[in-house]
């Protein structure tokens, strides 16, 4: 049994193995995009100017309506922090807000390490619950075009579904999105 097992020893070393990578493997690594479903809530709630790092331009009539940054929990960043400041115009029935338009906003994530995500998000309409008188809704699309870190290149796109709660002032987002990155 020694002779047999010297012999597949021997013929081991023998032969030259091709050491490959695979795609998995990579990816592991960090080496290939892939695209990833990313999901999570962030709640924001509004702040003073300054406390933001991101600036925004509104183009008329739209106005900047507030400042918020959030927090919460997003798949593939983890503890994450957020910044929107929204470009807006109000709607009105009978002299009352019924609802606003959000044409544009400035955004940011950052993850719990300092990498960053941008995003955009197209223009959507927030309108009051009649329901209950207490929150606005609305939902948009979304994309993400970059950032920082293992983010420079993402590429994607989802959706938010948003809620203002007026007697609690936060505003929270539900993403549901693809990215690639």
């Amino acid at each position: 049994m020694s002779v047999l097992f010297a012999l597949v020893l021997a013929g081991g070393c023998t032969t030259k193995e091709e050491l490959t990578t695979t795609d998995a493997e990579l990816d592991l690594r960090g080496k290939n995009p892939v695209e990833k479903h990313f999901t999570g809530v962030i709640d924001y709630v509004r702040v003073a100017p300054e406390e933001l790092s991101i600036s925004c331009e509104c183009t008329e009539p739209a106005e900047i309506g507030n400042y918020f940054i959030g927090t919460g929990n997003i798949t593939h960043m983890g503890n994450s922090t957020s910044e929107v400041i929204p470009c807006i115009t109000l709607n009105y029935y009978e002299g009352n807000v019924i609802g606003y338009n959000i044409l544009a906003q400035c955004n940011t994530f950052v993850a719990a390490n300092g990498d960053e995500l941008f995003f955009e998000v197209e223009p959507y309409t927030m309108s009051l619950d009649f329901n209950c008188f207490c929150q606005f809704t609305g939902s948009s699309n979304v994309s993400f075009n970059g950032g920082t870190g293992r983010f420079a290149d993402a590429t994607g796109t989802g959706t938010v579904d948003v809620v203002n709660d007026l007697a609690s002032g936060v505003v929270s987002n539900t993403l549901d999105a693809l990215i690639t990155y």
